[in-house]
């Protein structure tokens, strides 16, 4: 590894001579914690998702301003003070696909 370094910005110069000198010397059949096998063998890595009770609460939380807030979906021309069905915004795009979306998520969350 170390005969194959190459100076980059965090590491600009050359491996001193010191450490190949210590790296010759150091006995390895000494060294208790030496490695024996490469690659190292690890442990399984354990996950545990969280409670779905939690998550939920979450949810519920980032949920509650934005059911309050028409700001963002006037933009899309859904806000209530457009509440004709097929509304059209600029472009001449539909949004009625979005006002359904929007009242099922909004009925869901009661």
């Amino acid at each position: 590894v170390v005969n194959n370094f190459v100076p980059d910005e965090f590491s600009p110069g050359p491996v001193p001579n010191a450490v190949y000198e210590a790296l010759n010397n150091e006995d390895i059949e000494d060294d208790e914690g030496c490695i024996t096998s490469f690659p190292c063998t690890a442990g399984s890595t354990f996950y545990a998702p969280p409670p779905a009770s939690s998550v939920v609460s979450m949810l519920k939380e980032v949920g509650t301003p934005l059911l309050r807030s028409d700001t963002p979906l006037s933009a899309l021309g859904m806000d209530n003070n457009n509440k004709k069905k097929h509304a059209v915004v600029k472009g001449g795009t539909k949004v009625l696909r979005y006002e359904l979306l929007r009242d099922v998520w909004k009925s869901s969350g009661e």
